[in-house]
């Protein structure tokens, strides 16, 4: 195999990395029917909510935590999160990075921060470009039987290794790229903060 097929190769396989990260992620985040879904739920409850100020604090609860999409988070940080610009986005990131993030009530105006071991910007930065640093190797490590030349003679066998190589080190792939988006999503939810409350 010559230098120019196994570059002609790695590239696929970064390329193929890429396309499945955006496939991926529009899959999960843009089914057209749960969006309207969605959409008739919050546009009911926020009527509701609008024309019953006195609402029973459980529904109200409720509601909010279903806009949220999870019970995980109290009325309060779902209301907060609902005043931040692009409101959908600003929730769904803030429910994918909650480990990364702390919410006080009394913190006014500002009331996200970064949890304690994530408030150093270096360390985020470090753990996204590791990540994805990661995410790239992982997947070319799941992809090495269609590229490596010890395997380019293999025909059948580098198939049959590609069924050991993709479950192992795919998942790893997945693992450390949902970290790295996770930090990221963290830094997007502060960042509209800050536009506001700046």
């Amino acid at each position: 195999m010559s230098d120019f097929e196994i570059l002609a190769r790695v590239i696929a396989v970064l390329a193929a990395a890429l396309a499945t990260l955006k496939g991926g992620y529009e899959l999960l985040m843009h089914s057209r029917g749960r969006l309207r879904d969605e959409y008739r739920f919050a546009k009911e409850f926020l009527a509701d909510l609008q024309n019953a100020p006195s609402m029973h604090p459980f529904l109200r609860e409720k509601g909010l935590q279903a806009l949220a999409g999870t019970d995980g988070l109290s009325a309060r940080e779902v209301e907060y999160l609902l005043k931040l610009p692009e409101p959908a986005v600003s929730l769904k990131d803030y429910v994918a990075a909650k480990a990364f993030l702390h919410h006080r009530a009394t913190a006014t105006p500002s009331e996200i921060s970064f949890a304690p071991a994530w408030q150093a910007a270096w360390k985020r930065t470090f753990w996204k470009t590791t990540g994805l640093i990661a995410y790239v190797a992982l997947f070319a490590l799941a992809m090495s039987p269609l590229f490596l030349p010890m395997f380019a003679g293999g025909g059948l066998g580098s198939l049959k290794l590609l069924f050991l190589t993709v479950p192992t080190f795919g998942f790893l792939a997945f693992l450390a790229l949902v970290q790295a988006v996770r930090i990221a999503r963290a830094d997007r939810v502060l960042g509209r903060q800050l536009s506001v409350f700046a």
